[in-house]
């Protein structure tokens, strides 16, 4: 019950689902350019639904008034990542990939798809590592993607010029519209530094 008025007791339970995983993957070469794949098919152990008790804020006895809401059907789901990489003579690294489903997303109907792209380049004899284009876009409904997509530009310039010394500053920037997790971070943008030394 509530100590003072507008407030209530929280009582949440939380779990891990259980599912059983079929999968398989592949890498190698085509001519220069590195590829590979991996998919997951993911066989829930059972529905998973979350009860809100809403009785209290009601003033009626606990258990009276309920809502139900599924957060995972039992039915199977899969998830998958097929992507390819490539190093050009004067050292520039490109990596893109797409993704169905990232690794916090759960549910058939759940899951949303991810181009993501990253190019580098080291310079100065490896004292600089230059990441200008580093991002992707995030599509939640094909069915209306103006307004469920995001965009996502990660940027980052390291200096590695010391034996067992990196130290890095980037951006974090997000745009988006609708209810996936990037397009959440929208009015969020960041700046970041980071200093990461080994002995």
């Amino acid at each position: 019950p509530a100590g003072m008025q507008g407030e209530t007791n929280v009582h949440s339970e939380l779990f891990f689902p259980r599912y059983h995983m079929l999968g398989a993957d592949m890498a190698g070469t085509i001519g220069a350019v590195g590829v590979w794949a991996e998919a997951g098919v993911f066989f829930p152990e059972r529905e998973i639904i979350m009860t809100t008790d809403l009785s209290l804020l009601y003033g009626q006895p606990a258990g009276t008034i309920t809502s139900d809401s599924t957060l995972m059907k039992k039915d199977p789901y899969t998830r998958f990542v097929f992507g390819a990489d490539y190093t050009f003579r004067n050292g520039t690294y490109l990596n893109a990939q797409f993704m169905h489903g990232f690794f916090h997303e759960r549910g058939r109907g759940n899951l949303n798809d991810y181009l993501i792209i990253a190019a580098e380049r080291s310079v100065l004899h490896d004292k600089w590592l230059l990441r200008p284009l580093a991002g992707g876009v995030v599509i939640s409904d094909w069915g209306e993607p103006k307004n469920n997509y995001a965009l996502f530009y990660t940027p980052e310039i390291t200096y590695r010029g010391i034996d067992n010394l990196e130290v890095g500053m980037g951006a974090y920037l997000f745009d988006g519209k609708g209810e996936n997790i990037f397009a959440g971070f929208r009015d969020f943008n960041m700046l970041s530094a980071r200093v990461k030394l080994n002995f």
